[in-house]
């Protein structure tokens, strides 16, 4: 194997040059540590990680402990865990046992390699163990019912709320009827297979192990034996879709109810309690990257399924919009509304100035339910919109937001005329590859003498820009997008640099000297920018998704673009901040009801249902981002998009119509971004 002295002799550098670059530490010029790498490369030779660990003392390594037999079932705890992590430099390591006098042993020899975390899931250590645990690493119990309270200080455990999983039995289970628990293994099975048996002790207590096989001839017994009194209790809605398959397939009708009890998918929607481990794992690995660790019940998501037939079926709601994230994950579950409801949804997508062309028409609007921009909401005729405080559903959706929406979103007047629903805020979003190559750092730092950094001016920003044009990392990789799609698009790309040098615009803006001086400035900026025309915010983040551009400055409701199904990176990859000048404009838009719709019950119906937690979960799965406080606080959410926390704290630094001194007009956005626009074009001529 090499050492660092064979790389010293092939690098051509000195020893110690060596140990601080692999190290990765000390003052090291970018083309030294470009000779090393390479050499290094050249020579097959790695960093000894375990020898590091017992020089500094605790690794980064976590162990997951887990029953083979329930290997499936904490796939989504494993998942979760590794969401947690993403991004930080600990490292997930699984290790499996069969027999439980295993596990002991195990816990006792990982121990002794000082890691950061050990976690068993689904089995503890016997009783011994857990009082005299002295370990330096913390021992975490995951969905585990233990005898009593460890003795050891260095031992916690996580788990769901007990009490809430026996308040929703004690509600479905009438005196001593029969109950059959369809479960794992029997030998291992889960946790709450005991918790039943002691909260429901007159029942009688039948359990079915699946050990994720089908278990067909046991099933098929329990079809043929059970009655209508009988309760069946799933520990997985796989272990429900079992049963119900077989069911169809021998015409064998199921007769009684099946709630389930167990890892929900974001489109759960079984009677019974979620048990969502995905949000363990998450919120479990938190605790060990945090380095603050404390014991932690869980609640369980109650669900009760509502009936389909609660409205007539009537003729279509017809919803009118402009293309966006959102939209496209609305037509996905419009089909959903008609087929649990029997309401058609027509979602009908307009180009914007298409959209406030048909809002300017004075009179009655052909449309129930119209999606606006926030940029169009001082300039529509409002005699054609009711106010919401008419539907009662309102009331209830305006509860779930979160706090601190801008009325800019709702209120017009006075009174609220809108929902918010994709809203949102100027966001930077940056590679934190680039900004943490340490090559890249010091070649920046030799060319100006300063430390690369996310950007929190213009000048930095451009600056950046342009090292990236001029370094050429890669062939075609520039520092940003420039999108040229109209006024409104260069209005809202060019305003945040006016705004970090001008407190309020007025229509005597595009004549001053800071007009001016930005507008260079912006000018200078397209030579080292990817130029789109006729383009959108969404190609911008396409730009940015495929590795194009370095940062991007767009609207975070295009956010969930970045993280698609054409994005080259995990939501881990992206860094998020505010904005150069920390000046934003808010954005994205809000739904309005027609007054003529005010009279259909399905409009309100439809609007609470599309807020419920029901559906805003997996909405925002599909990349439709609702503000909801069931959204924003999501974990498992926020780990897709890490931008969520983000727009929350910096909502109250946008503005919309604030920024103008004089009655905000939409035509005040558009003759301003004419001008920039104008002079972009002049110059290009001149090129």
């Amino acid at each position: 194997m090499a050492t660092m002295d064979d790389i010293a002799r092939k690098a051509g550098v000195s020893h110690g040059t060596v140990s601080n670059v692999l190290n990765k530490r000390g003052n090291v010029s970018a083309k030294k540590i470009k000779l090393v790498e390479d050499a290094a490369r050249a020579l097959g030779y790695y960093v000894n990680e375990s020898a590091q660990t017992l020089r500094k003392g605790m690794s980064k390594v976590i162990h997951l402990i887990i029953p083979f037999e329930l290997r499936r079932k904490y796939d989504s705890f494993v998942s979760g865990a590794y969401l947690a992590i993403s991004g930080t430099d600990y490292k997930i390591e699984l290790t499996y046992f069969r027999m439980r006098q295993d596990l002991d042993n195990l816990v006792e020899q990982l121990a002794t390699a000082i890691p950061s975390a050990i976690f068993c899931l689904g089995a503890a250590p016997k009783q011994a163990i857990l009082d005299n645990y002295k370990a330096d690493t913390p021992l975490l119990l995951v969905d585990c019912l233990i005898a009593e309270q460890p003795l050891s200080s260095r031992v916690y455990y996580l788990d769901f709320n007990q009490e809430m999983v026996g308040h929703m039995l004690r509600a479905w289970v009438d005196g001593n009827q029969r109950v059959v628990v369809l479960s794992d293994r029997q030998g291992f099975q889960f946790a709450y297979e005991s918790l039943i048996q002691s909260l429901l002790p007159e029942s009688e207590i039948t359990v079915i192990g699946i050990e994720g096989d089908y278990k067909w001839i046991e099933l098929a017994d329990i079809l043929d034996d059970l009655t209508e009194n009988d309760i069946v209790v799933a520990l997985s809605p796989s272990y429900k879709e079992q049963l119900e398959e077989l069911s169809n397939w021998l015409y064998l009708p199921l007769k009684c109810s099946v709630i389930v009890l167990g890892e929900p998918t974001p489109f759960h929607e079984c009677p019974g309690g979620a048990l969502n481990l995905k949000q363990l794992g998450y919120r479990a690995l938190q605790q060990v990257c945090r380095q603050v660790y404390q014991s932690e019940i869980l609640p369980v998501d109650i669900s009760v399924v509502s009936s389909p037939s609660i409205l007539k079926e009537s003729k279509p709601l017809r919803f009118l919009t402009i293309g966006t994230p959102m939209t496209q994950a609305i037509k996905k579950i419009a089909q959903r509304y008609k087929k649990v409801y029997g309401v058609p949804v027509q979602v009908e997508e307009l180009g914007y100035e298409a959209m406030y062309a048909l809002l300017n028409q004075y009179g009655p609007i052909d449309a129930d339910i119209v999606r606006l921009d926030i940029a169009g909401m001082r300039s529509v005729d409002w005699s054609a919109f009711a106010r919401l405080d008419s539907i009662p559903q309102v009331a209830r959706i305006n509860q779930s937001l979160i706090e601190g929406i801008p009325k800019e979103y709702t209120h017009v007047s006075g009174y609220q005329y809108a929902l918010p629903l994709d809203i949102s805020l100027q966001m930077l979003f940056y590679h934190k590859q680039f900004f943490e190559d340490k090559l890249i750092q010091r070649e920046y730092f030799e060319r100006y003498r300063e430390q690369l950094a996310v950007p929190t001016t213009f000048a930095a920003f451009d600056r950046i820009s342009q090292f990236i044009q001029e370094a050429q990392f890669k062939k075609g990789l520039v520092g940003h997008s420039l999108i040229q799609g109209g006024p409104l698009i260069t209005y809202a790309d060019f305003v945040p640099r006016l705004l970090e040098k001008a407190h309020q615009l007025d229509e005597t803006t595009p004549e001053t000297e800071i007009f001016l001086e930005c507008l260079k400035a912006y000018q200078e900026s397209l030579a080292n920018s990817a130029q789109v025309f006729d383009g959108w915010w969404g190609d911008a983040a396409a730009n940015f998704a495929s590795g194009h551009s370095v940062m991007e400055i767009i609207f975070s409701n295009y956010g969930s673009d970045l993280v698609g199904s054409a994005s080259h990176f995990h939501s881990s990859d992206i860094g998020v901040s505010a904005i150069p000048g920390g000046r934003p404009l808010l954005g994205g838009g809000v739904l309005c009801v027609s007054k003529p719709a005010i009279k259909r019950p399905e409009v309100g119906h439809f609007l609470e249902w599309l807020y419920s937690d029901e559906v805003a979960k997996p909405l925002a799965l599909l990349g439709g981002l609702l503000p909801t406080s069931s959204v924003v606080d999501n974990p498992v959410i926020q780990a897709e998009y890490p931008w969520l926390s983000q727009l929350r704290a910096n909502l109250q630094t946008g503005s919309r119509f604030g920024i103008w001194a004089e009655e905000y007009a939409l035509q005040n956005e558009v003759n301003l971004g004419a001008a920039v626009a104008q002079a972009i074009e002049k110059q290009r001529k001149k090129e």
